[in-house]
């Protein structure tokens, strides 16, 4: 199926084939029952349009619907556009319909005037309302739209600092078979055990500056536990299922997990790889240079867990009988996920933290910290019950685990560590710079022993080549001589590098405000059905004229999101999006047609927060920001969620401010001009549609986002202003080629904006080797950034300039306090 805009076509692939009509006739089934009459219901008031959506979606994921598959999703890793031949009209003349219908629902629910129910712009005229009208502050007692649009920034200074670490490593070329696989798990999967190496060797680095510290023998120690860590669970003798555990009937393999880049994140103390500064690729040299941020984790405070530190939240996990943990438990889909992210604590902090040495005794010598064999102990004391099938016997020794941190004070221990850290990033001195070596291996391991196998599959190497099961074949180790058990290998450089910045006598002082002439916004409230979202809605959201969207969150809870294999969940989650995008949509649309542009910020009132969410909360969320999305190219639209249960002052504003980051804002500048007068930004991205894990051919959605700044005087003045405005997003399907060479959106947008005057575009993406070696060289791996999208963007425009950027955040150390609202590098190379 190709796609030529937003139309979609037939063509032949491989792809699993889909077909909706059943679905989309189930739809149509309900919107035709009585069920439909809730779907819309009109306040007394007539300023609040409440749409029912979650009654109808629970209505049809209740029917029997046909499987969407015309064929077995054999080795399918995402399915949805690529329909069957001739299933595409049928598909668009049933969207079409169910449209009709949800419109006609909403006409007939609209108030009357002269005997006759007013049209759909006439209803969004008498609700919107001039965005001026939500100017107050941001209450500490209460939920509302109100927001001080006018702030000022002044002072902006230069001061960066950052540690970054640079991997250097061989370039090969790319073949279409065994040898292909075996570079594809380097490229895939390498990168991440060079990360967590990386995490580890920095420990290191940061040791040799605090040794003689009395307490860096608890540094000593977590770096020695970290290892001790890697040696366990890459000890190729042990069989697959060895390290396989169990509680309550979920299975968790430790080395699956603990082999990837970021298991160690969720210590109260570790090192962690944050930001892709940049890349350089020298092919004469063969070598290739990556740029990391580092960024120390200090044991703080966890906030979805009221200000309990790290260490505290996480051991929490412990006991089963807490009151949070027994909720989670009681669902079968949180507990699945609880299970595992307990069984990766018992592991991980029993490795780092357990001892038998007490600080609080008389005699206590903190050096004994590094005879504690935790290999030993956990294998003769904890692994076999993780093994067994006795859940009490589980449920117990957590327990005990937990007493054993409360008995020898690892609290305590910790802090002591933590204030080393601390001591040693805050010393303004600069690190002495030290590049290690590495090696990256994959070990003969992966290849089949045995003839008769070897003959049998026509291939040397094991199944694991092609899985994520092949990282514990590959090794990162400083051990640089040759290896006679190793198949293939690659030479690493790693150096840390302390940079620091301080403050220049350049400076630029301006002032910022919210631009709202003319914008209309009708707020929209999306919240489950609780009593304190209630008591919310009825005190301080119910006299604001909105459209307001609620859920049976304890429903969706009991029947629908209580099991993973529930099909339940897939077909009300697609109703609900579908319903609530057509609904949104026949609203706009009247709006659109009398080319008036409107605002609709959606708050979201949740029960979880974004890092511990329930299942029904994370649709809600990620929806919301599909539908900002999809809505966002003809009209403003913005989401974002405030926890009702973690409120306080300055998440509320922080929440209000990013809800209305999409708004116009102008920047005034004193005795500054800036030196273009039109800048054009455009983000892009993508994501899979459709794709066999067996196969590079794919289908993909390409998103993306433009903003425009423009420059003007004020009158009877010399100071300038610049005018920056979201103009809309965009989004477009494509197969793989498609989209790497000519995505003729992205191509339209920029013909656009270059016929509107505009001749600067920044032109940004992602990152895209944050995660992979790309060891095969290949420049369309660049991804947007291809030679092929470049130069078709340019076609036609010869003093066009695009500046491509790939975006990224990194961490700096504050040595000082500044009065600066805001930092800026002028040159991005002094980031390496």
């Amino acid at each position: 199926m190709a796609n030529s805009g937003s139309h979609l076509q037939e063509d032949s692939n491989d792809l699993v084939k889909l077909n909706y009509n059943d679905f989309l006739g189930k739809i149509i089934e309900v919107l035709d029952s009585d069920k439909s009459q809730q779907l819309f219901d009109l306040s007394p008031d007539k300023k609040r349009l409440l749409m029912n959506i979650d009654e109808l979606a629970y209505q049809v994921s209740l029917l029997s619907i046909n499987d969407p598959f015309c064929d077995q999703p054999y080795q399918t890793k995402c399915a949805s556009i690529n329909f069957f031949e001739g299933i595409e009209t049928i598909f668009s003349d049933q969207l079409h319909l169910i449209q009709e219908k949800v419109k006609e629902l909403l006409e007939n629910e609209l108030p009357e005037e002269n005997g006759k129910s007013i049209s759909i712009q006439n209803f969004l005229e008498s609700i919107a309302t001039p965005l001026e009208t939500l100017k107050g502050e941001v209450s500490n007692n209460s939920i509302s739209f109100n927001y001080p649009f006018e702030k000022q920034y002044t002072n902006l200074r230069k001061q960066q600092l950052t540690l970054i670490v640079e991997n250097t490593f061989e370039d090969q070329d790319k073949e279409d078979n065994d040898i292909y696989k075996l570079k594809t798990l380097m490229k895939e999967e390498a990168l991440g055990k060079i990360k967590k190496a990386a995490n580890i060797k920095y420990l290191e680095f940061l040791y040799e500056k605090v040794k003689d510290d009395e307490d860096a023998v608890y540094f000593e120690d977590l770096i020695r536990r970290l290892k001790l860590i890697e040696a366990y669970i890459n000890d190729e003798t042990k069989p697959d299922d060895y390290y396989t555990v169990s509680c309550q009937g979920i299975e968790f393999n430790f080395q699956q997990f603990f082999n990837n880049s970021y298991a160690f994140d969720s210590l109260p103390i570790i090192s962690q790889i944050e930001g892709y500064l940049g890349e350089m690729n020298d092919r004469d040299k063969d070598k290739q240079e990556f740029v990391f941020g580092m960024k120390l984790k200090l044991n703080g405070q966890v906030h979805i867990s009221e200000g309990e530190s790290s260490f505290d939240y996480h051991t929490s996990f412990l006991n089963l009988d807490k009151k949070e943990n027994k909720a989670k438990l009681e669902n079968e889909i949180e507990k699945d996920k609880f299970i595992r992210k307990l069984l990766k604590v018992v592991f991980l902090y029993y490795f780092v933290f357990a001892s038998r040495s007490n600080p609080s005794d008389d005699n206590y010598d903190p050096k004994s910290e590094l005879s504690y064999d935790p290999v030993e102990n956990f294998e003769e004391q904890m692994l076999p019950i993780l093994k067994g099938n006795d859940d009490q016997a589980k449920k117990e020794l957590f327990l005990d685990v937990d007493e054993i941190f409360k008995r020898f004070h690892v609290s305590e221990k910790l802090n002591k560590l933590r204030n080393l850290l601390i001591k040693s990033i805050e010393n303004p001195k600069l690190f002495d710079t030290k590049p290690y070596t590495f090696k990256v291996s994959i070990s003969q391991g992966i290849l089949h022993k045995d003839l008769d196998i070897i003959e049998n599959s026509n291939t040397l190497f094991k199944p694991e080549l092609s899985k994520k099961d092949g990282l514990k074949y590959i090794s990162v180790n400083d051990n640089t001589k040759i290896d006679t058990e190793s198949l293939c290998s690659l030479s690493v450089d790693i150096k840390f590098n302390d940079i620091q910045y301080f403050r220049s006598n350049e400076e630029q002082q301006f002032s910022m405000k919210y631009d709202l002439e003319g914008i209309k916004t009708i707020p929209m409230i999306l919240t489950p059905q609780e009593d304190q979202c209630r008591a919310i809605y009825k005190q301080q959201l119910k006299n604001q004229a909105s459209l307001v969207c609620n859920y049976n969150h304890q429903r969706l809870k009991d029947e629908i999101f209580n099991t993973e294999d529930n099909s339940k969940i897939f077909w009300y989650q697609l109703t609900f999006s579908l319903l609530t995008y057509l609904s949104l949509k026949v609203l706009l649309d009247e709006s659109k047609k009398a080319n008036k542009r409107l605002f609709i910020p959606l708050l979201r009132l949740q029960l979880t927060d974004k890092d511990d969410s329930s299942p029904e909360e994370v649709l809600m969320r990620s929806f919301s920001y599909v539908l900002s999305h999809l809505l966002n190219e003809y009209h403003r639209f913005s989401c974002q969620g405030i926890c009702v249960r973690r409120m306080k002052s300055y998440t509320k504003r922080n929440s209000l401010s990013s809800l209305y980051s999409i708004l116009p804002k102008t920047f005034k500048f004193d005795n500054y001009k800036p030196q273009l007068d039109k800048l054009a930004i455009i983000a892009v991205s993508s994501w899979e549609c459709d794709r066999k894990w067996t196969n590079t051919y794919q289908k993909k959605n390409m998103i993306g986002e433009v903003i425009c700044l423009y420059l003007y005087r004020q009158q009877d003045t010399e100071d300038y202003t610049i005018r920056l405005d979201n103009q809309g997003t965009f989004s477009s399907n494509y197969d793989t080629e498609e989209i790497y060479k000519y995505p003729d959106i992205l191509i339209n947008k920029v013909t656009k904006l270059y016929n509107q005057g505009y001749r600067h575009f920044l032109y940004i993406a992602k990152s895209p080797y944050s995660n992979y070696l790309n060891i095969t060289g290949e420049d369309r791996e660049l991804y947007f950034m291809s030679p092929d999208v470049i130069n078709a963007l340019k076609i036609n425009k010869n003093d066009i300039n695009i500046y491509p950027i790939f975006f990224d955040k990194y961490y700096v150390v504050k040595l000082q306090e500044l009065n600066a609202a805001s930092l800026y590098i002028q040159d991005t190379t002094e980031l390496t």
